[in-house]
C-alpha cells in the first residue's frame, strides 16, 4: 500500500465504518479508469466492506 493511501486510511479511522465505505466509494468514482490509484482504492473499499460484514450479526445484512 502506498504512503498516500495508508494516510488516507489514517485520516479515515475516526469516521464510522459505514461513512468509510461510502467515502473510498466516492473517491472510486472520481477517479480515471486508469489511475495507480484505483487498484489501491478497490482493495481498501473491499477491506472496508469486509470488516462490515463481520460486524452485522450472522454474517450480511438484510
Amino acid at each position: 500500500m502506498s504512503a498516500g493511501i495508508s494516510d488516507m486510511l489514517a485520516r479515515l479511522k475516526p469516521l464510522p465504518l459505514r461513512l468509510r465505505i461510502a467515502h473510498l466509494a466516492a473517491l472510486l468514482r472520481c477517479e480515471a479508469d486508469g489511475s495507480p490509484r484505483v487498484g489501491e482504492l478497490t482493495r481498501l473499499l473491499s477491506f472496508q466492506s469486509a470488516a462490515l460484514t463481520a460486524s452485522i450479526p450472522g454474517g450480511r445484512a438484510g
